[in-house]
């Protein structure tokens, strides 16, 4: 009789504690449609805005390699931070914007092509969504965003790179002035960064406020 109630005993919490578990991981997977739709839009919004940012700056007054990092560059750290981390903490937005801007601009006759705009602008991409959205929401989060930034842009040059000896062409990173092209590149990249980075905790605080 001791041992019946005893086995009771240890039953009982266990039965109390399974619906609450199981109630926490449904509500911690499940996703809700609205949250769905805010990244698609987010998505949607940056892929455009790159996208047509390079097609209405065909012919700029710059003449610099990477010159147009200092506002790509932040059109991608933004949505990076703005998006849901519910959805696989937030990853794979910007290499989706990259893919997407890449196509849009490729398609209309704008950054060597569509496989050319592709692989620079996805690659770009993917070197953001590398980063964690806690990373660049920290402290320290505009010197990491200023130096991604700069390893992002610069990537532009080595995708290049590699899309010209697929197709069979000599590399970029074989002419002479490979170097200061690299150090312009990272430079503005790095700039790009600071401003994106900057930008999104403007937002972010306005957000607060707004909350609160």
């Amino acid at each position: 009789m001791e041992k019946l109630e005893y086995e009771k005993e240890l039953e009982s919490p266990r039965e109390e504690t399974l619906p609450v578990v199981e109630e926490k991981t449904r509500e911690y997977f499940s996703i809700a449609p609205e949250t769905i739709f805010r990244q698609a839009i987010i998505i949607l919004t940056f892929s455009v805005l790159i996208a047509m940012f390079k097609i209405l700056t065909r012919t700029p007054g710059l003449h610099l390699p990477g010159h147009d990092g200092v506002l790509i560059i932040p059109l991608f750290i933004i949505p990076k931070i703005l998006s849901d981390r519910r959805l696989f903490g937030g990853f794979g937005s910007t290499t989706t914007i990259g893919l997407m801007s890449g196509y849009i601009m490729g398609s209309m006759g704008v950054a060597g092509g569509i496989g050319m705009a592709v692989v620079h602008y996805t690659l770009i991409g993917f070197l953001i969504d590398t980063l964690p959205v806690s990373t660049l929401r920290s402290s320290y989060g505009i010197m990491v965003g200023g130096v991604w930034g700069g390893l992002a842009n610069m990537s532009h040059f080595f995708g290049g790179s590699l899309f010209r000896v697929l197709i069979g062409y000599t590399p970029n990173f074989l002419q002479m002035d490979a170097i200061l092209v690299i150090i312009l590149m990272f430079t503005f990249g790095l700039i790009g960064g600071i401003i994106g980075i900057s930008a999104s905790y403007i937002f972010m605080k306005s957000e607060k406020k707004q909350k609160s």
